[in-house]
């Protein structure tokens, strides 16, 4: 079964453990796929996007319809999880 912990992995700031742990139920999918992760201590996940800098509510959901050709997003946005 997906845990709390193993999902949190997969959100993660850091490619390598983001690109992991995708299954949404049972993990014997991660196992056959070879994605499963459970090597990263829970307090040194960092959850989050590191492109977006503004979180403001209406601002998420006015984004997908902005063009944004020439602009670079600077700064990151990140959550940590404590025990």
């Amino acid at each position: 079964m997906v845990t709390p912990r193993l999902h949190g992995i997969h959100h993660s700031v850091e490619k390598d453990e983001r690109d992991s742990n995708w299954s949404s139920g049972l993990t014997v999918w991660d196992f056959l796929h070879g994605t499963f992760r459970n090597d990263v201590p829970q307090n040194d996940v960092t959850i989050g996007v590191k492109e977006i800098e503004d979180v403001r509510l209406m601002k998420r959901l006015t984004d997908p319809f902005q063009t944004k050709k020439n602009e670079s997003r600077k700064g990151h946005c990140q959550f940590v999880i404590r025990n």
